[in-house]
């Protein structure tokens, strides 16, 4: 049975107008003028490749892409990272039936929120849900060996690593957001979230008789009062990223 659209996460690109700018007439070398504010810069996605999707007509399914073009890692390889924060949220249900590429699914931040907006979180009367738990995940990549790509800048200690942001929802959400929840609550409850470091590996599962490619999310080490000195110090500013639909 073939995979639907419908159960995949394919985040696509914004489109943004250009304006037009007043002649330069003095520049200094190696620097960005302008008014420019944390809110202006846009941290790449991390995305899985599923067998159906833009990225599967370049990519193999398992693959984990960064920046729509950046293959980091092949299915069941790892790929280390520190979860910088994590934003749980409600996201619209589109199953089958729904599934329109044209459409954005509405989000909101609590149930209270859902509810106000005529929408449903339980199964009532045989009905399921309209909205569903999701998660976006901003995070420090560690560059996976032999792996060049321009998104990877930050030295840490003998690590470098990438920004970036990661959508999670339907079965990606099960797998991903209780191992953070758990850890933020336990493991990680003494130092912070900033502490972990986190693995992630994709693999196949079936899922309503079609296999589908899943992530194997797990918190796997610790980092030292260094490292999370120097992650607090670079992202001092930065602004919250909003989940996209």
């Amino acid at each position: 049975m073939a995979q639907k659209p419908a159960d995949i996460t394919d985040v696509t690109d914004d489109t943004r107008q250009e304006s037009e700018l007043a002649p330069v007439t003095t520049f200094q070398l190696g620097t960005i003028a302008g008014d420019i504010s944390p809110g202006d810069i846009r941290l790449p996605r991390l995305q899985l490749v599923h067998g159906v999707g833009s990225l599967s007509e370049v990519f193999h399914p398992g693959d984990v892409v960064l920046g729509g073009d950046n293959l980091l890692v092949e299915k069941g390889q790892p790929l280390d990272m520190i979860v910088l924060s994590a934003r749980q949220y409600w996201k619209e249900y589109c199953g089958a039936g729904k599934y329109d590429p044209n459409h954005r699914p509405a989000t909101y931040l609590t149930e209270e929120e859902v509810i106000a907006a005529g929408g449903t979180t339980r199964w009532e009367n045989g009905i399921g849900p309209t909205f569903n738990r999701a998660m976006t995940l901003t995070l420090l990549i560690k560059q996976p060996k032999d792996v060049v790509c321009g998104l990877f800048g930050i030295n840490i200690k003998d690590d470098v690593y990438a920004p970036a942001v990661w959508d999670v929802d339907k079965s990606a959400y099960r797998r991903v957001a209780p191992q953070v929840l758990t850890a933020a609550q336990f493991g990680l409850r003494a130092r912070g979230l900033l502490s972990g470091l986190f693995q992630l590996v994709t693999k196949s599962e079936k899922i309503n008789g079609n296999n589908t490619i899943v992530p194997a999310f797990k918190l796997i080490g610790h980092n030292d009062d260094e490292v999370i000195a120097a992650i607090r110090e670079l992202f001092s500013g930065t602004p919250n990223h909003q989940p996209q639909g």
